[in-house]
């Protein structure tokens, strides 16, 4: 099924609608998460998929009960919330029929996540099995259910979608839908139209016509967390084996910064040296101290980076604004000016803050030009935001990647928190939830080879812009 364009979209007020939130479908849809709320609804049928050898056997089977279903029940009982609430003659009644067609223990594992029901346990108990068998099962069901887009997944997906199909309304245009929930028993794995298929069902599985309380999937959820173990993951990177190279990078940096003192000084000078071995300094405490795989050295990377573009966005204004290093300079001390100004005029509280010193604030503030004469900007010292800075500078990549990436560390974005902080637990019984790395045994990606890529074009600003090599 093609998305739609936005020329099928309605504008209804500031809003731009897709089809499918159209009315009349728009009313009465939910959309709702399918591992965390559908799927313990449809581990009953996914018990009943996985007692079937094989996808035909299942459907053949699944066609009588849905016929049944369908003639006995005038509302879809597709969920196993629904069929808990069946008074008990007809939930027996639901429950005969499955035994008849799929074996008489076919759900007995659900009846330890059935709030104790007493028919469930009743037709379906398998005495010679324990609770702990029935738990395992209930996992390894689970497991085969979470990728919604796998065979067994979209099989239960199905089966719980023709469970009240007479109830969906479907629009006239959508011929390839009508087509799917006709033809997917039959459609075998091979076949070119299967995926077709299973985006046009899943697309229709996902929307919830009907009841949307998921108070079953939460308790479902919580007794099997009650019941299994925690599995805490972590992700395991390749090494890197390129840190010698590196530290032979760094070893060169220091040589050109060193040899850059024979430059005549002034300010253009001040500013790419004192840049750079600001550079050389924050690498070497990546390479002292190890930290290549830790959140501190994508906070360094950032850094660098936004080093490099401020370098060479200042050198391609130069031609132009030939004070352009002084206004640099005036920039980040007036930064200092107004932090000590504050403290000293009693605008703030700075006893909390005992990481810098107020006397050497006010000392480099006033090192270049009395304060008097230092004026204080509120936008940038080139007044060009950070990606115009990328572009003219010809670093558009680096700020796509690098920039970008690095700074969901700085500011402390969620994917940054995620991927670092945060394991997974590898049970798919515990939804596969989340589990705080106080131990930190979560490294990232190794950072050598970036270093290095940075590295180089410092080298190269040296070489180019200062003459040094």
């Amino acid at each position: 099924m093609k998305n739609s364009t936005i020329k099928q979209h309605k504008q209804i007020g500031k809003e731009l609608i897709p089809p499918f939130m159209q009315e009349p479908i728009g009313s009465v849809m939910h959309l709702c998460s399918w591992s965390k709320e559908r799927l313990p609804e449809y581990v009953w049928i996914g018990l009943l998929r996985d007692s079937c050898i094989s996808k035909t056997e299942f459907f053949n089977k699944f066609y009588y009960l849905k016929q049944y279903m369908l003639q006995t029940f005038s509302e879809p009982c597709d969920k196993f919330s629904l069929i808990l609430k069946l008074d008990s003659t007809k939930k027996e009644e639901l429950y005969d029929k499955i035994k008849e067609i799929f074996g008489n223990n076919v759900l007995d594992p659900i009846i330890v996540v059935s709030n104790y029901d007493k028919e469930t346990r009743k037709s379906f108990i398998d005495k010679s099995k324990s609770n702990n068998q029935r738990i395992d099962k209930l996992v390894d069901i689970i497991e085969k259910m979470y990728d919604r887009h796998s065979d067994f997944a979209m099989d239960v997906r199905y089966s719980a979608l023709i469970l009240k199909i007479n109830k969906i309304y479907f629009p006239k245009q959508d011929m390839i839908i009508k087509d799917a929930i006709q033809k997917y028993p039959s459609t075998q794995k091979d076949d070119p139209l299967l995926d077709a298929y299973k985006i046009s069902l899943s697309s229709m599985e996902g929307m919830d016509f009907f009841e949307n309380n998921y108070e079953y999937s939460k308790y479902f959820y919580e007794e099997m967390y009650l019941m299994t173990d925690c599995k805490p993951k972590k992700l395991i990177y390749p090494e890197n084996s390129n840190k010698e190279l590196l530290i032979d990078k760094t070893k060169e940096l220091k040589k050109l910064i060193l040899k850059s003192e024979e430059i005549k000084a002034d300010d253009k000078r001040d500013v790419i040296i004192g840049n750079i071995t600001y550079v050389y300094k924050i690498v070497k405490e990546i390479i002292d101290n190890e930290l290549y795989t830790s959140i501190t050295s994508r906070l360094v990377l950032r850094t660098i980076v936004e080093i490099i573009i401020n370098i060479k966005f200042l050198c391609s204004q130069e031609k132009d604004n030939p004070d352009i290093w002084k206004a640099f300079k005036d920039y980040g001390s007036s930064k200092y000016k107004m932090i000590y100004k504050r403290i000293e005029e009693g605008t703030t509280l700075s006893d909390n803050c005992t990481h810098f010193d107020e006397v050497i604030l006010k000392l480099l503030a006033n090192e270049i030009k009395s304060e008097e004469f230092l004026k204080v900007s509120f936008k940038d010292f080139a007044d060009k935001n950070v990606r115009q800075k990328f572009i003219e500078a010809d670093e558009k990549d680096l700020y796509d990647t690098y920039y970008d990436y690095d700074t969901c560390f700085s500011h402390g974005y969620w994917g940054a928190i995620r991927e670092s902080s945060l394991l997974i637990c590898d049970n798919p019984a515990h939804n596969y939830h989340s589990v705080a790395d106080t131990e930190c045994e979560q490294k990232l990606v190794n950072c050598c080879d970036d270093l290095i890529f940075l590295l180089d074009k410092i080298i190269s600003i040296m070489n180019d812009e200062m003459g040094v090599k």
